[in-house]
């Protein structure tokens, strides 16, 4: 005899009847759902909403006509509702910016929509030219062309300007002996003139002897010269001996006095071949040529010279040195002299920015000179 439980028959019974009943629920709300759906599909009719067509741009995406029927949610390529098909069927992407690249003086721009974007380049000036016109006294101009188009700029050259160049003198004031003249020196660029100093001669200028006539012939004749210029006066004593007839009124000139070197006078006694000699001083009146000009240097003084048609004798003003005129060392070049080309010291060298990148290339600048 086995020990065995007997089976409980009842709960698997009653599994199972549940299990029929939820599936006959099942097949009757399929059966329910099947029945409005061919009833909706068989009696739908479709409202259309026309989509007109719309082009894409740069940033928004476009579509090509469809028709949209909100009853069923469907879109349609055909009036009719024929073709259903889905929105992603009908849109057309936006076709993005079509740049332009970047100029001086604008920012890169969009050739389909002109929208702008970034920053303009600016202009870069580079190498400068001198313009050649500066004048005497006032500094010229150099100009420099943009490396990415035709504008240009232009700025002062410093210490550019050339100078006077006195070429040409006129005597404003005669040197006397004892009171320096003055001597006119004219530009001969732009006309300013300029006044130098003539020293004083130190040549006086004798004029005509008063002689004093004697009582007898035993006296002494006394001539006395007076300088024209200064006053300043000498006298020449001649000692008479003898009662001889002098004819003091009409001497005879053996040697005319010049502007260096004295003269002589011959006066003879009427009663016999007796003479005696005066001399005349010398009469201290150069006959000046024209002016001899050298101009001044930078560093070398300049000349105003005369010389006398007569002797040897000459009359010198010293013009000073004009001096350097110095240029700024630049980033590239010394300080430099505008007038002579001589330097001095060292180019100051480029003192450089920080890297900027421009479209495919690297470009650095230099905050002195805009070299790049």
């Amino acid at each position: 005899m086995n020990n065995l439980v007997p089976e409980n028959t009842s709960g698997g019974t009653r599994r199972k009847t549940v299990a029929v009943i939820v599936m006959a629920v099942v097949i009757a709300a399929l059966t329910v759902a099947m029945a409005v759906f061919l009833c909706i599909g068989l009696t739908h009719r479709h409202t259309m909403t026309a989509f007109a067509a719309k082009d894409a741009t740069c940033t928004e995406a476009g579509n090509a006509q469809y028709w949209y029927c909100a009853g069923c949610d469907t879109c349609f390529a055909d009036e009719k509702g024929s073709k259903a098909i889905s929105l992603s069927d009908v849109q057309i992407a936006a076709h993005g910016h079509s740049w332009q690249a970047a100029t001086c003086t604008s920012p890169r721009r969009c050739s389909v929509c002109r929208v702008a974007d970034g920053e303009i380049l600016g202009h870069e000036f580079a190498t400068y030219a001198y313009d050649d016109n500066a004048t005497c006294t006032k500094d010229g101009t150099e100009t420099a062309v943009c490396v990415r188009c035709d504008a240009t700029h232009t700025r002062i050259k410093k210490d550019s300007a050339t100078g006077h160049k006195f070429l040409e003198s006129a005597i404003e004031k005669e040197a006397t002996c004892t009171r320096p003249g003055t001597v006119l020196l004219e530009c001969d660029e732009c006309g300013e003139t300029e006044k130098a100093a003539l020293p004083a001669t130190g040549v006086h200028s004798w004029g005509r002897g008063q002689i004093y006539l004697p009582q007898d012939c035993q006296n002494s004749l006394v001539a006395r010269y007076t300088c024209d210029d200064c006053g300043k006066a000498y006298e020449v004593t001649v000692s008479l001996s003898g009662d001889h007839d002098w004819q003091l009124d009409a001497g005879t000139v053996l040697k005319p006095a010049t502007c260096v070197s004295d003269g002589k006078i011959s006066f003879s006694c009427a009663l016999c071949q007796k003479s005696f000699t005066v001399t005349i001083p010398a009469t201290g009146e150069h006959a000046w040529g024209a002016a001899t000009v050298t101009s001044p240097g930078c560093a070398t003084a300049g000349s105003v010279e005369y010389s006398c048609l007569n002797c040897d004798e000459k009359l010198e003003a010293v013009i000073p040195a004009t001096g350097h005129a110095w240029t700024d060392a630049t980033c590239t070049t010394p300080q430099t002299c505008a007038v002579c080309g001589i330097t001095l010291g060292k180019a100051k060298g480029h003192e450089w920015g920080e890297w900027q990148a421009f479209s495919d290339i690297h470009l650095r600048e230099c905050a002195v000179c805009s070299a790049a």
